[in-house]
């Protein structure tokens, strides 16, 4: 992601001051191996709650132990 955002700036497809540029700020990790809960939900037009539900899930790979 960070080459491509690089890339568009330098062939000018993104703006200088663009906000797309602040990812080029930080660093993004692979997620440690394990077990992963979260939650998604939905709102809805008028501030209306959705439903939801909660998703588990393993991330397999051993990149960061």
């Amino acid at each position: 992601m960070h080459s491509q955002i690089v890339n568009d700036y330098v062939d000018g497809a993104i703006p200088s001051g663009s906000p797309v540029l602040n990812f080029l700020d930080e660093n993004y990790l692979f997620m440690r191996y394990g077990f992963y809960k979260t939650t998604l939900s939905y709102k809805l037009p008028g501030n209306i709650n959705g439903t939801s539900t909660t998703f588990k899930f393993k991330n397999p790979n051993n990149f960061r132990n």
